[in-house]
């Protein structure tokens, strides 16, 4: 019987709360569905309590104990009464009703069990049953109760089809729902619900182009030609990795210094630069700004330069620590006071100390991404995804791996090559001979690179006395430091001699782009010319950030969509034969399992084959029945059969 605690409202059916009074006549639940049972009140009347109310009163076990009025995992309470006067009382041949749901827990191994064995230190209970199945549990102390040995795991359960995409990112809209964004051939990140992005090397902020300067810093560094491939945000900031841009050597005649140092952007969420970082190196080809992850105050920033992939760590904008690992597509992740980065070769794990130092805590395999959140990181490689979890300060130990294919994701970033050239494309000549009045003139053409030897005569022509088109097609390459060409006209004139043009002298220097330059002389002539910056180009390979964890989801770009995964609970420790006959657990904690159905024995450490080959052995050994199976006999012990070198000494 249980008090109600709160105000009834007696004018029809009420759900309420109630305490313990008493326990009385039980009826026992046996199926699903509707269970009836008749209760007489001549019989089973509660009597007058409850200050002159009787009735009667619902309520439910599932520990075999007291009468309880709510259990976690159940319905409310269902409490129906009929008003009569001051009391309450039931009328004869009504109906009551109570619905009530309970939570089961599927267990491997109580369905009609055969065996069962307890660890020494009580810690564990094994079961086995004639289905074939081993369960193990454990004593949970704060239930005070064996329960079901669980581990998380994470698995994949949907995939949204959006296409080809080289990034996906989750964000919680603080209304429970989990937003995903995928950008194909760049990087998209969210601060609350501005999104930022880049694609084919170009920024946008909520699908809108953002016009980079050419320059930095008075033109010292250079942003024009390289584009951008890496965002990150803190929610306040942007951080933009542009790891080609150069810096300008201010050397003359100097094509743009394709030195790739890098530098990484620094925005507002509008869009507007309010600082930048410059690369730590001072070496050519440091590529800082190929990878980006910030939270906080922490900004940690990717680079490649040697063969080695570069890490350096930054708060509120000052830099703190500088490392390098080696592998490609390296990849980083930051969550509070914990980083990790990962190669091909290795991952590592960085926590920030008490005294502000940035160390390394942890050494993990490699793969082609890494995510960190919380006490949880993970590292996807090509065949599946290894999980690790923080099992106090900075002890990182491997909890799990999920077998599956992932495949690498990159996009391409075309830059400037590594070496430029000037090319002087002289395409004809205007010439004019004034002392051949009416008549055609033989003229040859010679050049002279850089002031060295003239080349003479390397091309020959006839032209009349007018201005013609004297065809020359011919050009010249020279390095990026550039260079001159000095040219100059001669006609052969067996009467009245040799008579030459003015030197014509034209340079890289003289702009990209087409040029005509002469002079009028004994014979006059102009060039006509273009200087050509010869770019054939690189493509570079960027890691994107095609994983981003929030809580226990995961998202993770492809080929054909964005990958869903999620942290799951499941049963551990169980296994599965044909009929379980009996269990022996030995001080190591080795299980050995009888089944009967198989005619085997099978020696499991903490319910996972101890042995690939075991399996084989014991098998030819110990052909036990189920009728001659009992607790480890005398003529064999379980230390003895670990030891035993051949069958035919059993």
């Amino acid at each position: 019987m249980m008090r109600v605690t709160s105000e009834l409202d007696l004018n029809g059916n009420v759900v309420s709360s109630f305490e313990i009074v008493a326990t009385g006549t039980t009826r026992i639940i046996e199926k699903t569905g509707i269970n009836e049972f008749s209760f007489d009140l001549s019989t089973d009347q509660t009597g007058t309590v409850f200050d002159g109310v009787e009735g009667l009163y619902f309520g439910w076990s599932t520990s075999g104990g007291a009468v309880v009025g709510h259990e976690t995992g159940t319905a409310a309470d269902s409490f129906v009464v009929a008003s009569n006067g001051s009391s309450m009382t039931f009328q004869n041949g009504v109906r009551f009703s109570m619905e009530a749901s309970f939570e089961i827990e599927a267990v491997k191994g109580i369905t009609d069990p055969t065996a069962l064995v307890v660890a020494n230190d009580l810690a564990r209970v094994y079961v086995g049953d004639k289905a074939g199945s081993v369960a193990a549990f454990e004593w949970d102390a704060a239930l005070g109760k064996y329960i079901v040995v669980k581990a998380d795991e994470i698995r994949e359960f949907d995939t949204v089809g959006t296409g080809g995409s080289t990034t996906s990112n989750l964000r919680d809209d603080g209304d429970g729902e989990i937003g995903i964004a995928h950008q194909n051939d760049g990087v998209v990140v969210y601060a609350g619900e501005t999104r930022i992005s880049t694609s084919d090397g170009k920024l946008y902020i909520n699908n809108n182009l953002v016009n980079l300067p050419n320059t930095l810093d008075g033109g010292r560094i250079i942003l024009k030609g390289n584009g951008v491939v890496s965002v990150a945000t803190n929610g306040t900031q942007i951080y933009v990795g542009v790891p080609q841009a150069d810096y300008n050597d201010y050397r003359a005649n100097s094509v743009i210094d394709n030195d790739d140092r890098g530098v990484v952007l620094v925005l507002d969420l509008s869009g507007q630069i309010t600082g930048f970082l410059e690369s730590p190196s001072s070496a050519k080809e440091s590529n800082f700004g190929m990878g980006l992850a910030a939270d906080g105050d922490v900004l940690a920033v990717v680079g490649r330069y040697n063969g080695l992939n570069t890490l350096a760590i930054y708060e509120n904008g000052q830099l703190k620590k500088t490392d390098s690992l080696s592998g490609s597509s390296m990849r980083v992740d930051v969550d509070g006071d914990h980083l990790i980065v990962g190669t091909s070769a290795q991952s590592r794990i960085y926590s920030r100390q008490a005294g502000g130092n940035w160390t390394p805590v942890a050494n993990l395999t490699g793969g082609y991404a890494v995510t960190i959140d919380g006490d949880v990181a993970r590292v996807y490689r090509s065949g599946s995804i290894v999980s690790y979890r923080e099992r106090g300060v900075n002890n990182w130990v491997k909890e799990h791996e999920y077998d599956t294919s992932i495949s690498n994701r990159t996009f391409i970033s075309t830059d400037e090559y590594d070496f430029l050239t000037y090319k002087i494309k002289i395409n004809s000549a205007d010439i004019n001979v004034p002392n051949d009045s009416g008549s055609s003139a033989e003229v040859g053409f010679r050049v002279r690179i850089n002031g060295g030897a003239w080349y003479e005569p390397i091309y020959r022509d006839g032209v009349s006395e007018d201005y013609t088109n004297f065809n020359i097609d011919m050009s010249w390459t020279f390095p990026y430091t550039g260079g001159t060409i000095e040219a100059q006209f001669r006609e052969d004139d067996s009467t009245s001699g040799d008579e030459w043009s003015p030197v014509i002298r034209i340079a890289t220097g003289d702009g990209l782009g087409e040029h005509r330059e002469g002079d009028t002389g004994e014979i006059d002539a102009w060039l006509n010319y273009e200087v050509i910056l010869v770019d054939p180009g690189e493509n570079t390979a960027i890691s994107s950030t095609f994983v981003d964890a929030l809580g226990g989801l995961v998202s993770m770009a492809s080929g054909s969509g964005v990958r869903m995964f999620s942290d799951q609970t499941y049963q551990a420790a169980t296994y599965t034969g044909t009929s379980i006959t009996d269990l022996v657990l030995n001080e190591s904690g080795v299980l050995y399992v009888a089944d009967g159905g198989a005619g085997k024995v099978y020696a499991l450490n903490n319910l996972m084959a101890k042995l690939k080959g075991w399996v084989s052995w014991k098998a030819a050994a110990l052909l036990l029945t189920a009728s001659t199976m009992r607790p480890w006999p005398a003529m064999i012990s379980p230390a003895a059969l670990q030891t035993r070198p051949t069958p035919s000494r059993c």
